[in-house]
């Protein structure tokens, strides 16, 4: 690794660690997908909406899912379509607007989110005793503000 005249890595080198270092994360992710045989962003999308519900006025909706994943809707809408068909969610018309739909979780998108959970936490619990809760908490804060910067940054991008 190459350093600067102060003897710490270039941007370039920090940059690129930083990348290889959150693709290996994407790809430790991915393996509780194959588990369950569905995609991250089908996983992701099943999470963000298990709180939907007809009467509340915080849904997540399919445009939402859409700005989220940096996906297009039709996209998302294909996406759901799929997981409709695979008897994870249903659409109904919003009574409030509707020109969006209410998408909710069946019983079996319920009982998936549950599982992958379980399995999430088993992994993860075995991930902060190795690296140690003081550390895996220091992380994961830092996590946070990496992804608040990089949030910031987005429209610049745009």
């Amino acid at each position: 690794m190459k350093n600067n005249d102060q003897g710490a890595p270039s941007y370039q080198e920090t940059a690129a660690r930083l990348s290889d270092a959150l693709l290996r994360m994407k790809r430790a992710s991915a393996l509780l997908c194959n588990q369950i045989d569905m995609s991250m962003l089908e996983l992701s999308a099943l999470r963000r909406m298990a709180h939907n519900h007809p009467d509340s006025d915080r849904n997540v909706f399919a445009q939402d899912l859409a700005e989220d994943f940096a996906a297009s809707k039709a996209a998302v809408s294909q996406m759901l379509s799929n997981m409709e068909r695979q008897g994870l969610l249903q659409r109904d018309f919003n009574p409030a607007n509707r020109r969006k739909l209410i998408i909710t979780l069946t019983d079996e998108g319920r009982r998936v989110v549950g599982e992958t959970e379980a399995l999430f936490l088993s992994d993860m619990t075995k991930v902060i005793e190795a690296f140690g809760e003081e550390e895996a908490c220091a992380l994961a804060g830092e996590l946070e503000r990496l992804c608040e910067i990089v949030d910031i940054l987005k429209p610049i991008r745009e």
